[in-house]
């Protein structure tokens, strides 16, 4: 959910979202020792914000799986598209790429969760992911898990990959 590649800019994240947890539950001390409604209300949203925010981001964050375990290249055979980009894995090793401004047809090999495209002029390295235990192709993967964009990647629209 939180993304960045400032170095160090989770351990800010976090100890922000830490410390309204922390501030929200002072107001809330505080407001119920003074009866100060405003306090109390301050406190309640500070505090549930930051319990709400860091929840959504560890289970968001369990979704997703860096390194799934790709049995085979039967796995990952067929048509991956989003509304920007289609490849299509043929079981012969075959790949067919277009986008807006690309076309071209290769030879693709798999290793472990990495993906190379090749073809005349072309040498493209992507990645799968699983998300929510669904494969996904990443066409841009980052470099470091830290870097990335926070797209998820190409959805597997068919298998039909037989010619």
């Amino acid at each position: 959910m939180f993304h960045t590649s400032i170095p160090f800019g989770y351990t800010i994240i976090y100890l922000v979202l830490f410390g309204s947890i922390v501030l929200g539950g002072l107001l809330l001390l505080v407001g119920f020792w003074r009866r100060i409604r405003a306090l109390k209300r301050l406190g309640t949203v500070l505090a549930t914000l930051g319990v709400g925010l860091l929840a959504a981001d560890i289970y968001f964050n369990s979704l997703m799986e860096w390194n799934p375990h790709i049995a085979s290249d039967a796995a990952v055979l067929g048509t991956w598209a989003d509304e920007r980009e289609t490849i299509t894995l043929h079981v012969d090793h075959r790949v067919h790429y277009h986008s807006w401004n690309e076309d071209f047809t290769g030879t693709w090999s798999l290793d472990n969760w990495n993906l190379r495209l090749k073809a005349e002029g072309v040498d493209n390295l992507m990645r799968f992911v699983s998300y929510d235990g669904e494969l996904r192709l990443m066409t841009n993967p980052p470099d470091d898990p830290d870097g990335w964009n926070g797209i998820i990647g190409l959805k597997r629209v068919s298998e039909d990959v037989l010619k």
